[in-house]
């Protein structure tokens, strides 16, 4: 007699279960078309016989989420300042922009000053002059242009494309000022176009707009969606879950308020650099050290690195730190809360073991690929 194949004792045990001891239900009995049993009745749960299935399942689902997450070129420290002064019906615009946003770029002014256009109920503004100039201290290109509006404003409205003419996900933060009144937008590749009411705010409306901004950087960073599924899939429980997200979201505060209140200016080749690396040792001990405890600290050190970007666009914005991080936060604990109760539904569904190993695997591909191109890119 040929001797029984090998897949109903394999299988199991790459699911992380024993060899069944007991004879299986009569209803077990039946051989499938696919996956024929010997004569005797088949040792394993027909759900067993669809794992390869499973895996590519597990795979697509995992990989479709890391491939939202934009593409690897784009910084995650990409960010220029800018300020709108309105005195009648003209208006000077400055921007100040990192030379190495602007070092592909054959004519920087003329690609930075064509980025900005402004309107006065729906009739554009007239460019009378602008011109750019490196300010080698600060290592930025200095850019300055003078607009003859259509008339007095009470609304303006301004587009910016400068995500366009740097990174994907270039981020704008422009000052308009007129009289005594300053209010702050932030521009993006999703958000090109701002509208500002030249008339005060009231606290809640200006709290409310600066927590919108502080979540939107989240809700359109991948650099930030890649850190928050790599911890959903790092916690194993719902009250892990809760421990790695407050240890995370409190080093990503303490970091962002160190670093407004301090001198230091972080070089962005470092800050990606350390923030990859700590995706790949998470996902490293995700594979090797499954069963570690603590890893609330490993959340916490990759809020550390995550909330020097906050304190990048706080010190940039000169926005309220209460209100930015509320916003962000909030954005965070819902996204992390999402992805965690489904980590886990899905490491449910098709095996702990199996799960995590696959979803690890990917987002240490995913830092280490990360890694490199910030290192020797």
């Amino acid at each position: 007699m040929a001797p029984a194949p090998l897949y109903p004792l394999v299988i199991p045990l790459l699911r992380g279960g024993r060899r069944p001891q007991t004879a299986p239900d009569a209803r077990r009995t039946r051989r499938s078309p696919r996956y024929p049993c010997p004569a005797e009745p088949c040792p394993h749960p027909p759900s067993a016989l669809r794992l390869p299935s499973r895996i590519r399942r597990i795979f697509v689902a995992v990989a479709a989420l890391l491939a939202i997450l934009g593409p690897a070129r784009a910084h995650v420290l990409s960010m220029s300042s800018g300020e709108l002064r309105v005195e009648g019906d003209r208006a000077e615009l400055e921007i100040r922009m990192p030379i190495y946003e602007v070092s592909h770029l054959e004519d920087p002014a003329k690609a930075l000053l064509d980025s900005f256009e402004i309107h006065v109920e729906s009739a554009p503004a007239v460019r009378e002059s602008g011109s750019c100039e490196e300010d080698p201290q600060q290592g930025a290109l200095v850019c300055r242009a003078v607009y003859k509006l259509p008339s007095v404003p009470e609304v303006l409205e301004i587009d910016c494309r400068l995500a366009e003419a740097t990174v994907a996900n270039h981020v704008h933060i422009l000052r308009v000022v007129s009289g005594e009144l300053a209010e702050q937008k932030v521009f993006d590749y999703a958000t090109t176009r701002e509208s500002v009411r030249l008339e005060p705010l009231t606290p809640l409306q200006e709290f409310l707009q600066t927590a919108a901004a502080g979540a939107r950087r989240v809700l359109s960073g991948p650099a930030q969606l890649l850190f928050l599924l790599a911890l959903a899939v790092a916690a194993r429980s719902r009250r892990e879950l809760v421990a790695i997200g407050v240890g995370f979201l409190a080093a990503q505060a303490l970091a962002a308020v160190g670093l407004t209140l301090s001198d230091w200016d972080p070089p962005a080749r470092f800050v990606e650099s350390a923030g990859a690396l700590t995706v790949a040792y998470l996902a490293t001990e995700i594979l090797l050290l499954p069963q570690a405890g603590a890893r609330w600290l490993v959340a916490a050190g990759m809020g550390l690195f995550h909330g020097i970007y906050f304190g990048v666009f706080l010190r940039h914005s000169e926005m309220s730190a209460a209100a930015v991080l509320s916003g962000a936060s909030a954005a965070e604990a819902l996204l992390l809360t999402g992805l965690g109760l489904l980590a886990l539904k899905l490491a449910k569904d098709f095996g702990e073991t199996l799960f995590r190993r696959i979803a690890a695997g990917l987002l240490l591909a995913g830092g280490l690929g990360w890694f490199a191109v910030r290192l020797f890119g």
